[in-house]
């Protein structure tokens, strides 16, 4: 437990000081509309977009990920990250600009049931109401209608 800790306030100070490919992405899946997580801890890896939306990670790699070893370690967290159901795309600091997203906004949107398997949050519903984090049961909750008086 004290390493998952660890991991989050890792996490937290990474959010801090984005590298520049980095602050170009974010703004670039914020025009696409994609929601996301930045520098989420996920597992035993902090990934630096998880769009639970999509069920999806953008990795933005660094000159360091050319190495060698480092490119075994990315093989090995892939595959780690992939057995949690999430697709990982990958693009270098300097591709961050021109990276290809139309991958991403075409895939489906992720099932509840998914997001919480990844989340650690399986069944369980959470909406925003007045700032307040509500518990719902593990039906969605009900679409809304909106009915003209005539």
């Amino acid at each position: 437990m004290a390493d998952k800790w660890k991991l989050k306030q890792y996490a937290k100070r990474m959010r801090v000081n984005p590298t520049g490919g980095e602050l170009v992405m974010m703004g670039r899946l914020k025009m696409a509309g994609l929601r996301y997580k930045f520098q989420k801890a996920m597992g035993i890896y902090i990934v630096d977009f998880y769009l639970f939306q999509k069920n999806a990670i953008v990795e933005v790699d660094g000159e360091y990920h050319d190495d060698p070893e480092q490119t075994k370690k990315d093989v090995r967290r892939r595959k780690y990250l992939m057995a949690m159901g999430c697709m990982v795309f990958r693009c270098s600091n300097e591709e961050a600009g021109t990276f290809d997203l139309a991958p991403i906004v075409a895939l489906p949107d992720a099932t509840p049931q998914e997001i919480g398997r990844i989340s650690g949050r399986a069944g369980s519903w959470r909406i925003k109401r007045k700032n307040k984090r509500v518990k719902m049961s593990e039906t969605p909750p009900p679409q809304l209608v909106t009915v003209q008086a005539s």
